[in-house]
């Protein structure tokens, strides 16, 4: 019989908003399924959204690509009614994809800790909360959090998992009692297996086709690009992609962009289907993503096998972009140097960026899903 594992995610598919997380804990469930029956409790509506997702049922199982899935009401924070699902199921392995989420990782450790779930192991996934750029985001109200999770010993005896190195010495940081467990576990990527080169932008010399696919969020530092743009000399097209998060945020980008000169034009497209985004990027000539921090990023993967090179921070797990010649990890310190790395491919040929092109997909490609991950993967839930 395989071990039932109860994955509480907060948001789950079709969530366009929710970003890499979702992504993340389907590609879990599709390489997994074979060995253990996953069950998902996530809200029933996308991030930031005030609607119902259409044609679902609410408050009970139900099946979504071989998944049994429970869509709960936003309202659905009583404390008994998590424990009542929890308990029914019995699962073998509660899954938690936050940190600081208190519907989704709060509340079922203090279920624990006060003895009224018995669920023999629990797993925490921070996807991402504990990296330094994340942390500056509220940061007074989540050192708070954490000097109250640690005085109530609430994460004393779960398993960490980490998805990379980089995540492993976030959670060192924080998580700083001497017996913690860290397991490390690679995220699981999409299976790209079979899919061919391919690029439908063709590079000028003096002209670049750049996206920007992200949650319009200061996390991800999208305000950082637009700053960055104003002295490249050339044509530059820049296309965004992504849901508005913080309106006021994106008010601030707004008013940058209004001011742009003649040859830089940039144009909101609004939200990308899932199914979209590899194309898209075979449409660009380069991504460029100043994040203050992910703990894998979907989105690096995803543009690199659409053969579309990469600037990116130095705040990723994908910090080996310049020696595999697949684009530039630059400190976010080093804004000249962002420029001149922006102008290089503003200047360069057909022929040298079609050899970027090929590297960034080679190390997309290498760098996907193999059987070592896989095994990881399943050795976390043993």
């Amino acid at each position: 019989m395989r071990k039932k594992i109860l994955v509480l995610a907060g948001h789950y598919l079709p969530s366009i908003n929710a970003g890499g997380p979702v992504q993340s804990i389907k590609n879990l469930v599709d390489h997994l399924n074979h060995e253990y029956e996953f069950y998902i409790i996530a809200l029933d509506r996308d991030f930031n959204s005030d609607t119902p997702y259409s044609g679902i049922k609410t408050d009970k199982w139900t099946t979504i690509d071989n998944t049994k899935v429970m869509y709960i009401r936003e309202s659905y924070k009583n404390i008994i009614e998590i424990k009542s699902i929890i308990n029914k199921l019995q699962p073998d392995v509660l899954y938690l994809n936050s940190y600081f989420s208190f519907k989704f990782s709060i509340l079922p450790l203090l279920l624990k800790k006060i003895r009224y779930i018995s669920t023999p192991k629990i797993i925490v996934a921070p996807r991402g909360n504990f990296s330094e750029g994340a942390l500056n985001l509220k940061r007074n109200k989540k050192s708070i959090f954490i000097l109250l999770s640690k005085s109530l010993s609430l994460h004393k005896n779960v398993i960490w998992h980490s998805t990379s190195v980089v995540e492993t010495r976030d959670i060192d940081k924080i998580i700083t009692y001497s017996n913690k467990k860290v397991f490390l576990s690679p995220n699981l990527t999409k299976n790209y297996q079979g899919i061919k080169y391919k690029k439908n932008s063709v590079k000028e010399i003096g002209k670049l086709k750049i996206i920007s696919i992200s949650r319009i969020h200061p996390k991800k530092n999208l305000l950082y690009l637009l700053k960055v743009l104003p002295d490249i000399k050339g044509e530059i097209t820049l296309n965004i992609f992504g849901p508005i998060e913080d309106e006021k945020y994106w008010n601030s980008c707004e008013k940058i962009i209004n001011e742009f000169p003649s040859n830089i034009k940039v144009k909101y497209c609004g939200i990308i289907e899932n199914e979209k985004v590899v194309t898209e990027f075979q449409n660009h000539d380069i991504f460029i993503f100043p994040t203050l921090g992910e703990n894998f990023g979907h989105i690096i993967s995803e543009s690199l096998v659409g053969g579309c090179p990469v600037i990116l921070s130095d705040q990723t797990p994908w910090n080996m972009l310049e020696q595999e010649n697949a684009g530039f990890n630059i400190p976010l310190a080093q804004k000249e140097r962002y420029e001149s790395c922006i102008q290089l491919f503003v200047d360069m040929d057909l022929e040298e960026y079609k050899k970027k092109s090929h590297s960034a997909f080679d190390l997309g490609i290498r760098n996907s899903t193999n059987s070592s991950v896989v095994n990881a993967a399943i050795n976390l839930f043993k």
